[in-house]
């Protein structure tokens, strides 16, 4: 799978959908991986996104009054630890107005008004000006866009600035069936191998730093977590979309614990963004 690229509508309603508002109660709205190694293998889902989060914020390099660039950021849960924890300002794109209006009363409810905004926007295709950020992340969203994503990133961060990658990647293992089931559950239509990267990024212009394999770390035991959670939300879940719809989402949400333990790996990817190359 790459780069068959989905419209920004087809991802809101993919966002908006039954489906995503399902793994919003399973993942507390933390809509990414956790980060387990073994001081923390008991770390429930949430503890270990809340984790992962940090590791992400850690590894930035926006500085304070600064400006950064969240591309695709759900909820906006990340992207307000961020601002919390560095004291930069945030602006945050995604294909879903629900998110997008969700987002912003998290930023009013928590002080960050004035420092987090975001937006419904497409993200490969910004409104931005160009070298108008000082940093950003794709924070496991960059399977839902492709390269004229990272395009526009290039474009509306500043020289040198730092660019973070956290998202899945294809391991040998993957199959065409896999691939249709993520299109069509799951709304991905850019999925890489990790050694793809290097040349694709370097192409657009980003000079590659770091790529971190943490593919063990993300998928320690996904299969189990997801068994106790369905199990334990069983019937907050039934009560919100009833008996049939909550066993197909849990075939869903099987599928993809098991996909994750077979067939998908995760890598963070750190480049600077280069100009005039």
């Amino acid at each position: 799978m790459t780069d068959i690229i989905n419209k920004q509508e087809e991802v809101g309603r993919f966002y908006e959908s039954i489906t995503a508002m399902f793994w919003e109660i399973i993942h507390k709205r933390h809509m990414h991986s956790g980060y387990r190694d073994e001081t923390n293998l008991d770390d429930n889902p949430f503890e270990a996104s809340l984790r992962f989060t940090k590791m992400m914020i850690n590894w930035t390099e926006i500085k304070e009054g600064e400006r950064f660039y969240d591309a695709g950021c759900g909820f906006g849960l990340p992207a307000i630890r961020l601002v919390e924890a560095k004291r930069c300002e945030l602006v945050g794109v995604t294909a879903s107005q629900y998110q997008a209006t969700e987002a912003n009363k998290v930023a009013e409810l928590e002080g960050f008004k004035h420092k987090a905004k975001f937006l419904v926007a497409d993200a490969n295709k910004l409104q931005f000006e160009a070298n108008s950020f000082d940093g950003g992340w794709f924070f496991e969203s960059f399977v839902h866009m492709g390269i004229d994503a990272l395009k526009e990133a290039h474009r509306v961060l500043k020289p040198e600035s730092i660019l973070l990658i956290a998202d899945f990647t294809r391991l040998e293992t993957f199959t065409k069936e896999d691939e249709n089931i993520l299109q069509k559950h799951i709304s991905v239509s850019s999925l890489y191998e990790v050694k793809d990267f290097p040349n694709l990024l370097e192409k657009i212009g980003f000079k590659l730093l770091e790529i971190r394999d943490i593919t063990k770390e993300s998928t320690r035991k996904v299969l189990d977590y997801y068994k106790d959670e369905l199990a334990r939300r069983r019937e907050l879940l039934i009560e919100r979309f009833g008996e049939k719809e909550f066993e197909h989402l849990t075939d869903i949400a099987m599928k993809w614990a098991n996909m994750r333990n077979e067939k998908l790996g995760y890598c963070v990817i750190k480049v600077k963004v280069k100009k005039g190359v």
